[in-house]
């Protein structure tokens, strides 16, 4: 995997569960040592279904100058990604990624394989005694690169960031509010990313001086939640990026209707079911289709 597809890979990841909350691997469950099971943290606490519905597949269809270049059909199960499957503009398979979780349910491994089965990409993830990521390594091209981020939890509730690129380190850190939730990532002591937040939901995020603000559909329910994924503690969903600019959105159970900045205007439009579900999703910006997601429930 080159460095565009592992870093678009991490920001389509963030996108479906932004379109999931707002709506990369073949082990199924892992079967965990005694060791490992001395660091998963307890069964997460799932959110009360409201309906019986369950999402099992959704498709994204990515446009470039309104041509179509890219489908991805998801595919879950137990309420959880299982496989993704990626698809030229001529619906020719050019990458699969395959998710695992720990018996727990936490997600502990994504794989992504080329079209061959050739293993190209594998992401690793770790969990505290308290359910808190404490790193993330991943190997591309058969391991040729390898990328380790640990975190640490501090006292103050500030979490420092450290990761290796083949002995090259950078550090960052978070901060978190007094919900637990973060709200500020900060580089070389200067704030780069801070967001304003109404619980969970983001209502303003100032990103290297760009302010985005966030406005709300008044309906819509979302299929999926990101404790599916990282249990209940929503620092992970950061920490699994490692980063506060593209997961923030993912927080959300609201389906965002717009969010707008002095430069550019994103607009969602959804189709909803009888059960209050999505059932599709377009996405524009400034004017312009980037993608439609259809959702498939049984």
């Amino acid at each position: 995997m080159n460095k565009t597809r592992y870093h678009l890979l991490l920001f389509l990841i963030g996108l479906i569960l932004f379109s999931c909350n707002s709506s990369p691997n073949e082990e199924g469950t892992n079967q965990l040592s005694e060791s490992d099971m001395d660091i998963v943290p307890d069964e997460p606490i799932e959110p009360e279904e409201k309906e019986s519905l369950i999402l099992v597949q959704s498709e994204q269809r990515r446009f470039r100058d309104g041509n179509l270049f890219e489908t991805i059909i998801m595919d879950y199960s137990n309420k959880k990604p299982e496989i993704w499957s990626f698809y030229n503009s001529s619906n020719q398979l050019t990458y699969t990624t395959e998710w695992s979780y720990y018996e727990n349910g936490y997600l502990s491994k994504i794989e992504g394989h080329l079209p061959d089965g050739t293993l190209d990409f594998e992401l690793n993830i770790d969990y505290d005694t308290s359910g808190r990521i404490i790193s993330t390594t991943s190997s591309q091209e058969s391991g040729s690169f390898v990328t380790t981020t640990s975190f640490t939890h501090n006292e103050d509730l500030t979490i420092s960031s450290r990761t290796d690129f083949a002995g090259n380190l950078s550090f960052k850190s978070f901060e978190t509010n007094e919900n637990g939730v973060v709200e500020r990532e900060i580089v070389d002591g200067n704030t780069v990313v801070s967001v304003q937040y109404d619980g969970l939901d983001p209502i303003s995020k100032t990103s290297f001086s760009t302010t985005q603000n966030y406005t709300y559909s008044n309906e819509g329910l979302a299929p999926l939640v990101f404790s599916s994924l990282f249990g209940p503690n929503p620092v992970n969903v950061v920490l699994f990026q490692n980063s506060l600019n593209d997961s923030s959105d993912s927080l959300t159970g609201r389906l965002i209707s717009e969010i707008n900045s002095d430069s550019s205007t994103q607009e969602y439009i959804y189709v909803l079911n009888e059960a209050n579900f999505p059932l599709t999703r377009e996405y524009y910006e400034n004017g312009s289709l980037i993608d439609e997601f259809d959702y498939r429930y049984e």
